[in-house]
């Protein structure tokens, strides 16, 4: 059987209106996955939970892993002179995870050498209200890093 010219025609239609729809769905794919700026709220302190049920959780059982909502790496809350930390994750000026081992009671990094606290780099961690939230509130600034060997502020 031989194919009309309505045949013919209605292949051709749906065929350019096929691509048209793979160019655009392919735009939207490249406009979500944009990376060259961070969504507005990576911006804005991360709220965490409060400072006492978190102290207590890290003294009882070692320092709590948060994974980084806004899809860059993770980081490590700890303590360091009773104070709450906020560890970056990676080693300073390398691409190597750094990994709380309870066994050890130390943080090994990817070659599973122990590392010291003072060699991490932080992110800035403060704490009290925002929006309504108690004034024990912790909250991280996932974007301002503090480089390793920086003394902690007291208060």
């Amino acid at each position: 059987m031989r194919a009309t010219t309505s045949d013919r025609r209605l292949l051709l239609i749906t065929g350019i209106f096929l691509a048209l729809a793979g160019l655009l769905f392919g735009g939207v794919v490249l406009i979500a996955t944009n990376r060259d700026s961070p969504p507005a709220d990576a911006r804005k302190p991360l709220f965490l939970g409060l400072r006492d049920p978190m102290t207590s959780s890290i003294e009882d059982g070692g320092p709590l892993y948060f994974a980084n909502p806004f899809g860059d790496d993770g980081f490590w809350v700890d303590l360091e002179d009773h104070q709450l930390v906020a560890y970056v994750l990676k080693v300073p000026g390398t691409n190597c995870n750094v990994k709380w081992k309870a066994q050890q009671n130390s943080y090994l990094d990817c070659h599973g050498a122990k590392i010291d606290r003072s060699e991490l780099d932080r992110y800035e961690i403060t704490i009290g209200s925002r929006n309504g939230t108690p004034k024990t509130s912790v909250f991280v600034k996932l974007h301002t890093t503090i480089p390793a060997g920086t003394p902690l502020a007291t208060g």
